[in-house]
């Protein structure tokens, strides 16, 4: 690789190593930091404490690189040719959305340093933008684009060896080295964290498998274009065990959002190279191959049936039919003084007499028998229909526990009138919330139907602005604490919709999101024509080719996940480059 050529000026050379940078350290990046949130942001948090391993300087890393870039950049483009494209005007038009929003919004600190877990503020938004410009403007030649390739199959080796580790019981980051690297040394004797999580699945280094999902769908498929368009020996054994690693990374997650990804760059990628892979069926034969043994060794028995509920989702009469557990809780309602609590078996109801003493009825109103066990105080019922629910009641305080399929929930009786617990034992009252769509599909995607239904009704307030960058968990209704023990089974903080474009339109506007549309799906529309029949000797079309495939993977990954700071960054570089590569060979062919 000659990246160092005399052709490439300077400023160029230290662009392209902050690229370099960006897209190998910022999904790498785990380190501890404790930040103290403010008095808003807190009430939406666990406590006024974050603990923060996986994202904070994830987030510190990119705004460096970015600034850097910034600079170092428009020095370079002060004396260089500027690449004129159509794609700088939605995504300047992100920009500004995004800036407006923050300049508007209602909460200053999580548009300035970002929600905790997440940190995604207005400087990380702005950092992809010139993550973007600046591949569109220097990934204009082979050298640099296998520079910044290399860079990333790098970081994904690492990722994959580590990711692998950790599904096989073993987790680097519990090792003596491994707490060296990521606690700083003046808290290391009091901070012990342990980053053993669900055996058998990979959380990688970006603590939820779904981003390791989102990450495996898109570089796995971009691995996978380079190795079916390989033309050496040398590129077959570089990307053929790469992409082996990176397949049993993503299975690992056991993502569902990663394996849809995933099957449409697959799709994307047979389209395009449907005839090289006829030609090289020797190789593609072994990578499948070499795909089923890796699927057959993980087990991954354990996420069956992935399709059959992406397709053909289960409603709440089919998780009945099933007998997966106990019948379904399906309503808790209250009129005033009458809390009832209705599953897919039966309805409990609980009635405050003036003394504020509780009666217990059927759905029929019939008056039902219980004992209350001496030692612990809990209620347990007599009758058989209703002996998986248990109270434990505190008539001095009003508060009552009612436990059902091993989950507790919390209610409060003030004035006659009952409330529930919600996020930081908040008492709200039980109301309907403004919904849409989704109705008896709410647990789909572990509750994304549902989280998707109470978040649409947000975007009638961002049609033109939206809230502010990392602010969708102030506006999500948390008041609707029902609905959230009914169909996510518990009540906690959402702090994502689970939907990278519900995302975008809330935190950003809906405008903003057209603007990504027309950028994202302007860029893959160009490239489903100027591929279609292109000549794969090209190498612009071979990288154009597994560029395309892998944002399509990640585009897909959005529906069910969200933009995050440890995966983010490469998907808008990754996008720079097959825009830059597209305007090349089109050029070429002028």
């Amino acid at each position: 690789m000659k990246i160092f050529d005399e052709d490439f000026k300077q400023f160029k050379k230290i662009n392209l190593i902050i690229l370099a940078l960006t897209v190998a350290f910022v999904p790498l990046i785990v380190r501890f930091h404790l930040l103290e949130l403010n008095d808003t942001i807190s009430q939406y948090w666990f406590n006024p404490i974050n603990s923060d391993f996986f994202s904070f300087y994830k987030m510190i890393w990119l705004l460096f690189m970015s600034a850097i870039l910034c600079i170092t950049l428009l020095a370079y483009l002060w004396k260089h040719k500027f690449i004129r494209t159509f794609f700088y005007i939605p995504l300047l038009l992100y920009a500004g959305f995004a800036v407006f929003s923050s300049i508007f919004s209602d909460y200053s600190e999580a548009v300035l340093i970002g929600f905790p877990d997440r940190f995604e503020n207005i400087f990380v938004l702005l950092g992809y933008v010139i993550l973007t410009i600046a591949a569109i403007n220097l990934v204009d030649n082979k050298n640099s684009f296998q520079f910044i390739s290399g860079a990333l199959f790098i970081s994904a080796f690492i990722l994959g060896i580590h990711g692998l580790m950790q599904f096989f019981g073993f987790e680097f980051l519990d090792t003596t080295l491994g707490r060296f690297l990521t606690i700083p040394s003046e808290v290391r004797g009091f901070v012990e964290p342990s980053f053993r999580y669900t055996s058998g699945r990979i959380y990688s280094t970006m603590y939820n498998p779904n981003y390791v999902g989102s990450y495996g769908a898109m570089v796995v498929t971009f691995i996978l274009g380079l190795y079916i368009n390989s033309r050496s020996r040398k590129s077959l054994y570089i990307f053929g065990p790469l992409s082996v690693i990176m397949f049993a990374y993503l299975l690992g997650s056991q993502s569902r959002a990663g394996m849809v990804g995933f099957m449409v760059g697959i799709l994307l990628l047979g389209f395009w190279l449907r005839l090289r892979i006829i030609r090289n069926w020797r190789s593609v034969g072994i990578i499948v191959i070499a795909f089923f043994l890796v699927f057959v060794s993980m087990n991954v028995y354990t996420i069956d049936d992935m399709l059959g509920e992406i397709i053909s989702p289960a409603t709440e009469h089919d998780l009945i039919e099933k007998e997966i557990a106990l019948p379904p809780l399906t309503d808790i309602q209250s009129d005033d003084s009458r809390l009832t609590l209705e599953t897919a078996a039966v309805e409990l109801n609980l009635v405050a007499d003036e003394e504020g003493d509780l009666i217990f009825l059927d759905g029929q109103d019939k008056e039902l028998e219980y004992y209350i066990e001496e030692e612990t105080g809990i209620l347990n019922f007599v009758d058989e229909g209703f002996t998986e629910h248990n109270f434990r009641i505190s008539q001095e305080e009003g508060l009552i526990e009612w436990t059902y399929d091993d989950r507790e929930t919390y209610f409060a009786l003030r004035d006659g009138k009952f409330y529930i617990a919600g996020i930081n034992n908040n008492l709200y009252e039980i109301q309907d919330v403004p919904t849409w769509g989704f109705e008896g599909y709410e647990r789909i995607g572990s509750g994304r139907g549902y989280i998707w239904s109470r978040s649409i009704p947000l975007l009638r307030e961002t049609l033109i602005i939206g809230h502010g960058p990392d602010t969708y968990a102030m506006y999500f209704p948390h008041e609707d604490a029902a609905g959230m023990r009914i169909h996510m089974s518990r009540i906690g903080i959402v702090d994502k919709p689970h939907n990278m474009y519900l995302q975008k339109a809330i935190n950003t506007g809906v405008l903003s999101l057209i603007a990504l549309l027309v950028l994202w799906g302007g860029y893959l529309l160009q490239s489903l024509i100027i591929y279609k029949n292109a000549n794969l000797d090209d190498w612009r079309v071979r990288g154009g080719i597994a560029v395309a495939a892998a944002v399509a993977a990640y585009l897909a990954t959005g529906f069910f996940n969200d933009s995050v700071v440890s995966v983010a960054p490469v998907f808008w570089i990754l996008l720079g480059m097959g825009i830059s590569l597209n305007i090349q060979y089109r050029k070429s062919r002028e």
